[in-house]
C-alpha cells in the first residue's frame, strides 16, 4: 500500500513451484524476465519487487506459454477521486 497513486512500493515475494517432469521456466514481471530455472522440477526463490502500478507476473515455459500466473495490485492509502478539498480555489483576505 501507497500513500498516494504512482509511488514506487517495495516487497519482497517469495516464489516457490513444482512439477511432475523436469521443466525450463522463467519468471516475468509485465514482459521483463526476473529468473529462469533449467531442468527443474520445483524452485523456491526470493525476489525484491518494485511497483509503481498494479502488475502482472507470470511463469512461462520454453515454448513462451503461460503455466501460472499472479496478479499483484497496488493500492493507494487516500482515494483521490473521493477526497474533498479541505481549502476554497481562492479568499478574500
Amino acid at each position: 500500500m501507497v500513500k498516494q497513486a504512482g509511488q514506487r512500493c517495495e516487497m519482497t515475494a517469495k516464489i516457490a513451484w513444482q512439477s511432475p517432469a523436469k521443466m525450463n521456466l522463467c519468471l516475468f514481471q509485465e514482459k521483463q524476465k526476473l529468473q529462469c530455472w533449467e531442468q527443474a522440477k520445483e524452485a523456491k526463490s526470493t525476489q525484491i519487487i518494485q511497483l509503481s502500478k498494479s502488475m502482472l507476473f507470470t511463469l512461462k515455459d520454453a515454448k513462451n506459454n503461460v503455466v501460472a500466473k499472479q496478479n499483484i495490485e497496488v493500492h493507494t492509502s487516500v482515494n483521490q477521486q473521493y477526497r474533498r478539498k479541505l481549502r476554497s480555489d481562492w479568499s478574500v483576505f
